[in-house]
């Protein structure tokens, strides 16, 4: 094809020649517009608006440059979709700006790039909570995430990890449940959570539910935490022989074995220092021969230790509350049952002891290393006879007894009677009564009898 080759500055035409000139190059760039004519240009500079019409063919090889400093002012359409690349296999584009509203995100190329591939939108714009997933050749597709191996086999911090090969972490969803899940089934294999707290918030609603579970035959439930309407904790299976069960309806602690004892140990496991049978007996301490003292303590004001025996029939009035039972074989009137002692230990006020080989008795402390400014004890039989002797019924009891008013007695001895009150009105539930110690009217009773004796004689 023959070119024609124009060698005139084309400027504002201040001449008639040059008047001419531009007037031809418009008749000629204009008859292009049947699409019969080309021209081609080899350096040139236009000013103003440019339009050209036909095919536009800008450098006739890869050695040829286009520069563009002017600002792209419309949309670049496609003549045929998806036929054109920009770039080559080996040669591409730096970055890509996309931007809105004076704002641009850039998409480059990794720097550490060692291979071309392709990257292959999806079909479709995808659901809701769905993520984009590549099937491994760079062709990407909406899902979710179920199925998915996220993370690496070494554990990092802050980073969702693959415990090994053959075990698999997932969450999965069905209905209202929501399972965590670190191992894969039929794994033998140790899974490890890793961090210094595991934080499990519920929803707000009434339950909340941590189950650690062993998949074996025979423990279906290792520990579940429960925090609902039943308020209970299980360590094993709930329900069954194999739980230890804290927590109750009412919203009392309860600790329960459903099959077996509970013990107490110390000495990581090697002893025991307490037990729960399973029939309810107690046991406190070891069995084997040990000097310790269990001790029951109690800062407050209410009982330290309370004993009941809620069996209301009959036939159980024998049943005793408590049973003191030494493990010696002696019959001295030196087996101790129960010590007293007063002033924050600092004094002894007696033990109920056994007396020779069958009879239990109460032992006052009566050491006369312990007493000072001794003296005869005279008007005892004046004092004795200010007492008044009276049989009488306990309110809602049959049976009568014999015995001492407190509050007459007090005025003789009230060294012997323990006040709670003024002594005054009804007593109700939970009140203390006044009590005495008639024991201590023995050393008087023998003091009087020697007096009546003396006169006697």
């Amino acid at each position: 094809m023959a070119y024609i080759t124009v060698t005139n500055t084309f400027v504002n035409g201040a001449t008639a020649d040059a008047t001419a000139v531009n007037t031809n190059f418009t008749d000629l760039t204009s008859g292009l517009s049947d699409g019969t004519k080309d021209i081609n240009v080899n350096a040139g500079t236009f000013a103003g608006a440019v339009l050209m019409n036909g095919n536009v063919t800008l450098g006739n090889a890869t050695a040829d440059d286009v520069t563009f400093t002017a600002s792209l002012a419309s949309s670049i359409p496609v003549k045929t979709t998806a036929s054109y690349d920009i770039g080559s296999s080996t040669l591409g584009l730096l970055g890509i700006y996309f931007g809105r509203n004076s704002q641009t995100v850039r998409m480059v190329g990794s720097a550490s790039m060692s291979a071309t591939w392709t990257f292959t939108l999806p079909v479709s714009a995808g659901s809701a909570n769905q993520v984009l997933k590549t099937d491994g050749s760079g062709v990407t597709s909406w899902g979710a995430i179920d199925g998915l191996a996220i993370g690496g086999s070494t554990p990092a911090a802050g980073a969702f990890t693959t415990l090994s090969s053959t075990s698999t972490t997932s969450v999965c969803t069905s209905g209202t449940t929501t399972v965590f899940t670190v191992g894969a089934a039929g794994n033998t294999a140790t899974q490890q959570v890793y961090g210094r707290t595991l934080q499990l918030d519920g929803d707000g609603g009434d339950t909340a539910t941590v189950s650690i579970r062993s998949k074996g035959a025979t423990i279906a439930a290792a520990v579940t935490f429960a925090v609902n309407t039943t308020n209970k904790a299980y360590v094993g299976v709930a329900g069954t022989t194999n739980s230890l069960v804290a927590g109750s309806s009412s919203g009392d602690l309860v600790i329960r074995s459903e099959a077996d004892d509970i013990l107490f140990t110390v000495d990581g496991g090697s002893t025991v220092c307490g037990k729960v049978a399973s029939d309810t007996t107690w046991t406190i301490g070891k069995s084997a021969a040990a000097a310790v003292s269990h001790v029951i303590q109690n800062n407050g004001a209410a009982r330290t230790l309370y004993v009941q025996n809620n069996r209301t029939n009959s036939d159980t009035d024998g049943n005793p509350c408590i049973t003191c039972r030494k493990g010696s074989t002696t019959t001295t009137s030196a087996q101790y049952f129960m010590w007293f002692e007063v002033n924050a230990g600092v004094a002894d006020s007696g033990y109920i002891g056994a007396n020779g080989a069958n009879n239990a008795a109460f032992y006052a402390t009566s050491d006369g290393r312990w007493k000072e400014d001794v003296r005869n004890l005279d008007g005892a039989l004046e004092k004795i006879l200010k007492l008044r002797p009276v049989d009488f019924k306990w309110k809602g009891l049959d049976e009568r007894r014999a015995g001492f008013i407190a509050q007459e007695a007090v005025d003789v001895f009230p060294q012997f009677v323990s006040k709670t009150d003024d002594g005054q009105g009804e007593l109700g539930l939970g009140d203390k009564p006044w009590a005495m110690t008639e024991g201590g009217f023995v050393p008087y009773l023998v003091a009087a009898i020697q007096e009546l004796a003396a006169k006697l004689k």
